[in-house]
């Protein structure tokens, strides 16, 4: 499974700055191909949709793009609202759209069912509200 969440590296990084400075989006997606041509298997790539951050048409098209030919399937995920952070998962229909835009250009797709975010359980939630609890802040 590859957590890739941005078809770009200037994005990526804004999203996940440490697996971002460690490889960039060519780089991983080489070593991914590299996988399955090794393995035989299909790669699963998990895409955390962010409202305004890298859910627009163009970024499904970059995502497409980096993605043709590779025996991939793509987990579309909603980001979880986790409190102090400006972050939001885009509405229903930028979501439908995206999934969308990525199934027309011939890029398997699904949409993650939310699950534990209506209790604080969902990533990304837990771990924000345990630092907290500890003094931590983050």
């Amino acid at each position: 499974c590859l957590s890739l969440h941005a078809p770009d590296d200037i994005t990526r990084k804004r999203i996940m700055p440490g697996a971002a400075a460690r490889a960039g989006v060519h780089q991983v997606l080489d070593a991914a191909r590299e996988y399955v041509r090794a393995s035989g298997r299909r790669l699963i790539v998990e895409y955390t949709l962010i409202e305004d951050v890298n859910d627009s048409d163009a970024k499904a098209r970059q995502l497409a793009a980096l993605l043709r030919g590779l025996q991939c399937h793509v987990n579309l995920i909603a980001l979880n609202a986790v409190p102090g952070k400006p972050l939001r998962a885009p509405e229903e229909g930028r979501m439908a759209a995206f999934a969308a835009q990525l199934s027309a250009l011939g890029i398997s797709n699904t949409r993650r069912r939310k699950l534990g975010d209506d209790v604080s359980g969902a990533c990304g939630q837990l771990r924000r509200q345990t630092l907290q609890e500890r003094g931590k802040g983050q």
